[in-house]
């Protein structure tokens, strides 16, 4: 099956089954199950996630570590529960280190970071704070407030054993499910092995649930921001959320298309919305905000507004003339990666592209662990002195963007923020095709499916070698049309 098919079979599932009628614990849990069947199937099926899932190590503690370490996590939890209340109010951001980018010399959010001094500039009295999802701390800055949800892990696991754990797997709904996505249908999921998977998920969250709910009472949360609501934490941040009446705001972050399960074909809801879901979704550009809003205009909770990239407004205003380390005498070619390897025939071309040309392969910020094999496939073709990694993956996007003769991506969210700058994109996947219609329709991006060197290079050589951007108005007023949105927000 395609991607494409897997979405419409769940689309088609879901339009056929009782789904917005699902609960356990007074939780609606199809959206939770909805996007993990997806990317179960993703996850056996395409070659790219298969390597990245075989990368991916999950250490394991000997039982004095892990003594050792519930014990601290305890002692952790317990100074939080008895936390005197802040009076102030306090602004959340849920954040993880692929988001961040290296401002001033510290690594801060790049999507939060100009709407964070926004927010201190309206509410100077107010606090700012992050919880993050992330085990390694040392690249956090210390003049920020970070809560770690993993220095609390071993003590809200070790509560949760006093609990009698919820079983989505005892929903009347859950056969009609296995029939469907079980060894009798699709065999996206074993019955037996996946009974136990969702109903530890489903109580992972509730675990992490309790936690946030904790710390935003504690800190007199009145707002939350969030990025990709489809991970554990976020999830238990918007339960947590709903629950004290706190609004949930998720970012765009990335690219969103019609082959992108978390954002496209929702088409039934619960009168009061889905708890697992942010309440309202801010968008970069047209094409996503008319995406979302094809099923947010079908029920009366969640919503979306257009609010721009304030990330691509905050380089062009203030830090465009910090990076000078681009090449005078070569033309850039951008390849956002968003796996741990390079095609044969990406290498071919390389290979064989023109001497004026310097290609910048920037890895994706989820797969750095990709460094050395890629640099591998590099060196093993002899190919060092034509390609750029570290500064690619380094310096800011939008600011390589300007500088760069065109961007090749399979369906990256960089195809976005390209055309938003006036940028030519070469899509090499037909999920980026599907993704980036308007793209293509606006002349901003085409398609080159063919796999080959020698096509590829004539559509490289044929795209012009500047960015149309023009620094005026229009363009400020496009990325920071979120100010109105919080200036409402904060004063209603």
């Amino acid at each position: 099956m395609t991607r494409k098919e897997v979405v419409d079979i769940l689309n088609q599932f879901e339009s056929e089954h009782p789904v917005d009628e699902w609960t356990v614990k007074g939780i609606h849990v199809w959206p939770m199950i909805k996007i993990d069947l997806f990317f179960r199937w993703l996850k056996v099926t395409d070659e790219r996630y298969k390597k990245s899932s075989e990368l991916f190590k999950v250490k394991k503690n000997n039982l004095f570590k892990k003594s050792y370490l519930t014990v601290i996590s305890m002692l952790r939890l317990s100074v939080l529960l008895i936390k005197p209340t802040r009076k102030e109010e306090s602004f959340f951001f849920l954040d993880s280190r692929s988001y961040r980018s290296k401002i001033d010399n510290k690594q801060r959010n790049r999507f939060y970071h100009s709407l964070v001094d926004y927010i201190n500039h309206l509410k100077p009295a107010s606090k700012m704070i992050y919880i993050s999802d992330d085990s390694e701390y040392s690249i956090y800055p210390s003049d920020e407030s970070i809560y770690f949800s993993s220095k609390y892990f071993h003590a809200i696991r070790l509560l949760s054993l006093f609990k009698k754990p919820n079983k989505v797997s005892e929903s009347s709904h859950f056969d009609s499910l296995m029939k469907t996505f079980g060894e009798d249908g699709y065999k996206i999921v074993s019955k037996q092995h996946y009974k136990n998977e969702i109903d530890n998920l489903f109580n992972s969250i509730l675990e992490q649930k309790y936690l946030i709910k904790t710390i935003l009472r504690k800190e007199n949360a009145t707002l939350t921001f969030e990025l990709c609501f489809y991970s554990l934490t976020r999830y238990a941040a918007n339960i947590a959320a709903r629950e004290l009446n706190i609004e949930t705001i998720e970012i765009q972050h990335g690219g969103m298309g019609p082959e992108h399960i978390a954002y496209s074909g929702w088409s039934k809801f619960p009168k009061e919305g889905y708890e697992l879901m942010p309440k309202t979704i801010w968008l970069w550009d047209d094409a996503s905000y008319n995406l979302i809003k094809k099923w947010t205009n079908k029920q009366h909770y969640h919503s979306c507004f257009l609010g721009g990239n304030p990330w691509i407004s905050f380089l062009l205003n203030d830090s465009q003339n910090k990076y000078s380390s681009f090449p005078t005498d070569k033309k850039i070619i951008l390849y956002t990666l968003q796996t741990h390897d390079i095609e044969p025939y990406l290498l071919e071309t390389i290979a064989s592209t023109p001497e004026e040309y310097q290609w910048w392969i920037r890895l994706h910020p989820g797969k750095l662990d990709a460094r050395n094999s890629i640099l591998a496939q590099i060196e093993e073709r002899n190919l060092l002195d034509k390609v750029i990694i570290d500064k690619a993956t380094n310096l800011p996007l939008p600011i390589i963007l300007l500088n760069t003769s065109v961007h090749i991506s399979a369906f990256s969210g960089s195809v976005i923020e390209a055309a938003m700058l006036g940028v030519f994109s070469i899509l090499i996947d037909e999920i980026g095709v599907s993704n980036y219609q308007k793209q293509i329709q606006d002349g901003l991006a085409v398609a080159e499916l063919s796999k080959d060197k020698d096509k590829l290079i004539e559509k490289i050589k044929s795209y012009p070698t500047d960015s149309i951007y023009e620094n005026n108005n229009s363009h400020e007023n496009q990325y920071n049309n979120y100010k109105s949105f919080i200036d409402n927000l904060l004063t209603s």
